[in-house]
């Protein structure tokens, strides 16, 4: 299929399916979790020096921590100009809205917010669904109302 740009997104009803968006989404996803991961690791290197105090309450933070990262990753990366995080970026996908226009910092923040509720309250099999959607989208992009083109 041929790339859609956000204003053929807006007049069209039916979502846009792009040839390899599943396998980019799925890379994405993985580059996105290695850099959640080395933010998340340099915040717990910071706490662990603040933690060599008698008290040791900055720890009491860690199991919240990855989860808020994630989301404030997402929000802030998928609303910037880019309209991606970055590793939705390096592999060439951009979010839209379901209407085409940009998403916003809160659209960032429900997709990643659903994607994360969905696979660790309904197994990752949910996505098995989106695997089989002629359309290539999964429960959580139905649900922040967005849609992913490359």
């Amino acid at each position: 299929m041929t790339n859609s740009s956000p204003s053929d997104l807006a007049s069209s009803a039916v979502p846009v399916t792009q040839e390899g968006l599943r396998r980019k989404r799925f890379f994405a996803f993985i580059d996105d979790l290695l850099f959640i991961t080395m933010i998340y690791v340099v915040i717990m290197l910071v706490l662990g020096i603040l933690g060599l105090a008698p008290s040791g309450r900055p720890f009491l933070c860690a199991p919240i921590l990855y989860p808020l990262i994630a989301l404030v990753y997402n929000a802030f990366t998928i609303g910037r100009h880019g309209q991606g995080t970055p590793g939705m970026l390096i592999m060439g996908v951009q979010m839209h809205q379901s209407n085409g226009a940009r998403p916003s910092a809160l659209n960032g923040a429900a997709h990643a917010l659903f994607l994360y509720l969905s696979i660790s309250l309904l197994t990752p099999f949910i996505l098995i669904l989106g695997m089989k959607s002629p359309s290539k989208r999964f429960l959580h992009d139905r649900l922040a109302g967005v849609l992913l083109t490359v």
